[in-house]
């Protein structure tokens, strides 16, 4: 059996989650909903659209590519419906200003690990104090066993 958990990010030279510069894996879901949270967006356990406002150069692919028909056109906004939107991603692969973005894979501790002692390794020479935090995520009765 295989455990797998889902991941929101993983950070290079932190400095805010502990002490010295350090990695971070941000880990995806969280029920505490803290109002002090710095990354409110990782709180839901499934993946979720992110979208940036400000970078949309309003060229309309993403309207023409969403299977749900989640986006649309308000005047001069681009809006997405979050209760239709289903994380598909094809939105993001269409968007020339890098403006949308998935956020929450699936990955098992092993993948982390790799992907941790790679960057661990490669910024040796920037981290000091202990040099991994692990933020967020799931109680451990819902972690996904299979």
């Amino acid at each position: 059996m295989a455990v797998t958990g889902r991941i929101f990010d993983i950070k290079r030279y932190a400095i805010h989650d502990g002490p010295g510069i350090r990695t971070t894996v941000f880990l995806k879901g969280c029920s505490l909903s803290c109002p002090w949270c710095h990354n409110p967006e990782s709180q839901d356990g499934s993946p979720e659209l992110l979208f940036w406002e400000d970078r949309c150069v309003h060229c309309g692919a993403c309207l023409k590519v969403c299977p749900e028909q989640a986006i649309e056109e308000s005047g001069d906004r681009i809006i997405t419906d979050r209760e239709r939107c289903s994380a598909c991603g094809q939105c993001v692969t269409v968007c020339p200003a890098h403006a949308r973005e998935i956020v929450g894979h699936t990955t098992t501790p092993e993948e982390v690990a790799k992907s941790v002692l790679f960057l661990v390794s490669d910024d040796a020479s920037f981290i000091t104090g202990a040099s991994l935090t692990i933020d967020g995520g799931r109680t451990a009765g819902e972690v996904v066993v299979g």
